[in-house]
């Protein structure tokens, strides 16, 4: 079959109705980085509190680019600490307290820890070639809804 650029979905259905849908369509050249936050609102000051960050390389219509190569660098500063930046990829041997990682699949991930310490965080993502992204947390006390 030869290639051709274009959407394909798959449609699962049971007794005649759709019970699961999927879709993959081809992707343009990377445009930037994007940066997608886990729980945003409900992140706690009570020093345990995890926030996942997946950084993503995109299209100019924001489709995650699953060839993307490259690297990402991750600082944060505020009232959280960088815990880890992975990429995903069980056969590297890339640790995870670098605070950098390689794109896998067009995306790498983060993990933040908060401070007993509710608060502003600011998180910087910067890859070469692909640009930069600043995103601005806050984290609150245990007992504020």
């Amino acid at each position: 079959m030869r290639y051709e650029p274009g959407r394909l979905e798959a449609i699962s259905r049971r007794s005649g109705n759709v019970v699961a849908r999927h879709q993959i369509e081809t992707t343009g050249p990377v445009a930037g980085i994007e940066v997608v936050l886990e729980n945003e609102k409900d992140w706690v000051a009570d020093g345990q509190d995890l926030q996942y960050v997946w950084i993503r390389a995109v299209d100019a219509a924001g489709r995650l680019v699953r060839g993307a190569q490259g690297e990402v660098k991750v600082s944060v500063s505020g009232v959280a600490t960088l815990r880890a930046v992975d990429d995903g990829d069980s056969h590297t041997d890339a640790r995870f307290d670098t605070g950098t990682a390689r794109f896998y699949r067009g995306s790498a991930l983060a993990i933040l820890r908060s401070t007993s310490h509710a608060g502003k965080v600011c998180l910087e993502v910067v890859s070469p070639g692909l640009g930069s992204r600043r995103v601005e947390l806050m984290t609150r006390g245990k007992h504020e809804k």
